[in-house]
């Protein structure tokens, strides 16, 4: 548990470091782990939370990612509200995913908080047919040529 004396450190170290975050200093003076710092940082977001179990996937939704980039980048396209689309994950992907994400979609990106076991289900459950023309050895550009053509009809 962090406690006041190790944050007094960690700001004064970093005055000498002011490009370096206060996170990353925290978890070089080993008083937090990088899992407890995510959480953390999550919670202070106030970001909402969602439970998939039961959600009503749209294939049109889901189609808009590539399922190797959902998988990768740990996230699960829910819905649009508002010309915004909303993404399932349990921890938010970096600045480069995070374009990677809007470029792909070609819309705003709004996420949402669910539990690791949630999202890996959903995944699971909601792009099991890619899975099976990935076992039939259909090369993956093929699919997402396919889906855009689709998407763009």
């Amino acid at each position: 548990m962090l406690v006041v004396e190790d944050l007094r450190t960690a700001l004064r170290l970093q005055g000498n470091s002011p490009n370096k975050k206060l996170g990353e200093i925290l978890q070089e003076m080993d008083v937090i782990k990088k899992d407890e710092l995510d959480r953390a940082i999550l919670e202070t977001l106030n970001l909402p939370r969602v439970t998939l179990e039961g959600f009503d996937f749209n294939t049109k939704i889901t189609s808009l990612i590539p399922v190797e980039l959902v998988r990768s980048l740990h996230v699960m396209p829910l819905m649009f509200h508002h010309n915004m689309l909303i993404l399932a994950t349990f921890a938010l992907p970096n600045i480069q995913s995070l374009e990677l994400l809007r470029f792909t979609v070609e819309h705003p990106i709004q996420f949402v908080l669910t539990s690791p076991e949630d999202l890996a289900l959903a995944i699971k459950n909601n792009y099991q047919e890619f899975q099976a023309v990935q076992e039939l050895d259909i090369p993956t550009s093929e699919l997402i040529d396919e889906q855009r053509i689709w998407r763009d009809a």
